[in-house]
């Protein structure tokens, strides 16, 4: 808008990692980082993560939404045009990565990505756009062989096309405020050869509401792994960039991107020690409490850390209308329809089981707009997508 500065955009053509330079000025922002490695060993899908078999589509304009917030992520599944789409088959796969997601940081820090939820056939099921793409399969494959960011610029593209509000490049700081939603999206078609996913990363250090990274309009873009996709701790690992871990001040990083502290954190490099045993970015979300959120018992990091998020609900249960859960006897554990919530005792007593106890092992304390744009975008009167795109 006039009399308002833009955002400044860098693309990042290097593969996985991502060179900033130090102290990085508030409001400035590199739009993408590269690819984001395929996991060698897939994690075991956690209890909280089962598919839902009953999964099913919501057609109905205006029905079955859950209201549970304005900022959120809406899912998107995207084909290429010569493809049929699968999601009714791949509908209760997506949910479970969603969900599976979250879970991880339902159990540590009873907090949860809050996601666009209700379908005909679950109030807490996963809300998924279907989006057949304006490219072929064998158009999706060149640009997957082209530059690190072709295949997400493309999308981006194309969702901003068809209406939905994925931020541009050359957005300035007032479009960005008025946006509340983003985008996590499965690519059914060719990516970048042994990659799993690729999300916007802003880089703004500043611990206040109005850092860029507590706005909308982002994008996680998930890819295959064969014929199946890349599972839940890739969409919470490119979700995370998206919500801002890392910035470049936190100690343990080399590409400001991501953490180096911990093969399990759910952002750290394959080249991260292993510190539990576990899965590759499947065990902890900031191990350590000292790259990307503030230590709970302790003083505050000094920069944006994603517990300050609009995005992540105070409730675990914000996914789960009332209607749908339940809490069963047993000690420590929350149950819903289709997804078990793990609580933060079963995390603390596996964590100590596998010889880890997070206490010790580091050092802490360092120094209703939305909804009507929402039942617009259903019906397919889409607002004017000029104003918005996505990342470079």
């Amino acid at each position: 808008m006039a009399g308002r500065p833009t955002v400044a955009a860098a693309t990042l053509v290097a593969a996985f990692v991502l060179s900033s330079a130090p102290g990085a000025t508030a409001h400035s922002a590199v739009r993408t980082h590269g690819p984001d490695p395929a996991p060698i060993v897939s994690a075991p899908p956690s209890a909280s993560a089962a598919a839902v078999s009953d999964w099913c589509a919501n057609t109905t304009p205006d029905a079955h939404q859950y209201e549970n917030g304005d900022y959120r992520y809406h899912a998107i599944y995207a084909h290429p045009a010569d493809r049929a789409s699968r999601l009714a088959a791949l509908g209760g796969e997506l949910d479970a990565a969603a969900f599976g997601a979250s879970s991880l940081i339902e159990g540590e820090y009873g907090r949860a990505i809050r996601f666009d939820v209700g379908t005909p056939c679950g109030p807490g099921q996963l809300d998924i756009s279907d989006v057949r793409l304006p490219f072929t399969e064998a158009q999706l494959a060149a640009l997957a062989t082209a530059t690190h960011t072709a295949t997400f610029d493309a999308v981006s593209e194309a969702l901003r096309r068809q209406g939905f509000q994925v931020a541009p490049n050359d957005a300035g700081i007032d479009q960005l405020t008025s946006l509340t939603e983003n985008y996590v999206v499965w690519l059914d078609g060719p990516a970048p050869a042994g990659s799993c996913g690729q999300g916007t990363a802003l880089l703004d250090p500043t611990r206040s509401e109005t850092n860029l990274n507590n706005f909308g309009g982002k994008l996680a873009l998930i890819f295959r792994n064969g014929r199946d996709f890349c599972g839940a701790d890739v969409v919470r690992h490119e979700i995370g960039h998206n919500l801002g871990a890392l910035q470049p001040d936190a100690p343990n990083t080399t590409d400001g991107v991501h953490c180096n502290d911990a093969f399990e954190d759910t952002m750290c490099g394959w080249e991260s020690p292993k510190v539990a045993g576990g899965p590759f970015n499947g065990l902890y979300f900031d191990y350590g409490n000292d790259d990307y959120w503030d230590p709970p018992q302790g003083a505050p990091l000094g920069w944006w850390t994603l517990n300050l998020s609009r995005f992540l609900c105070q409730d675990a249960n914000c996914n789960r209308p009332p209607s749908v859960r339940r809490v069963p006897a047993s000690q420590g554990e929350q149950e819903e329809t289709g997804r078990t919530l793990k609580g933060v005792g079963d995390r603390r007593a596996r964590d100590r089981s596998a010889g880890h106890i997070r206490a010790g092992a580091k050092r802490r304390g360092r120094a209703h707009g939305r909804s009507a744009r929402h039942r617009a975008r259903k019906r397919g009167h889409r607002p004017r997508a000029a104003r918005f795109g996505r990342a470079r």
